[in-house]
């Protein structure tokens, strides 16, 4: 009977340390939750963080881009990217407007060159129907009165002068 006594006591102790031993236990796996839970929202904003990055630094500066490509294919030869930054988007950026600037400046030269060769052309036809209105005159002039009076009305119009006077010495 002191035995069953004593096994009694002994088997409350070992009963005590295993229930303190719980209690410890549940505290700890109560904080690895919580690290769990913590490391868990860190990982989701950390995805956030990457997406909102990934767009605000990749994929708006090649939108960007886009437009602005699609606006100089339409014959808007002023489109320009914004360079905020000096990595390669940057980069792109500025070799893109540098581009532009480049065929904006071909195309105003192009617009400059061929308004010239049209003045040209324009003249060199006024002067051609001019030769052509003075043989047309003098093979149908019948008197020396009719040639002049039909050569200065041409030249006056070939001057874009108010008046012609002719003398006759």
């Amino acid at each position: 009977s002191a035995l069953r006594v004593q096994a009694a006591a002994f088997v409350d102790d070992i009963d005590a340390l295993v229930g303190a031993i719980e209690v410890h236990m549940s505290h700890w796996t109560a904080l690895q939750h919580l690290l769990q839970l913590a490391v868990l929202a860190l990982a989701v904003t950390g995805g956030a963080v990457l997406l909102l990055t990934g767009y605000r630094f990749v994929l708006e500066p090649v939108s960007q881009l886009k437009r602005a490509i699609e606006r100089l294919q339409s014959g808007d030869f002023s489109a320009r990217v914004s360079s905020n930054s000096s990595d390669e988007f940057g980069t792109l950026a500025a070799g893109f407007n540098e581009l532009a600037e480049q065929l904006q400046s071909m195309y105003r030269n192009l617009e400059a060159k061929v308004s010239e060769k049209t003045s040209e052309l324009q003249e060199k036809g006024e002067r051609l129907q001019a030769l052509y209105d003075m043989s047309t005159l003098i093979a149908s002039a019948t008197t020396l009165e009719d040639l002049a009076a039909g050569f200065t009305r041409r030249i006056a119009q070939v001057a874009r002068a108010d008046a012609v006077a002719l003398r006759w010495s």
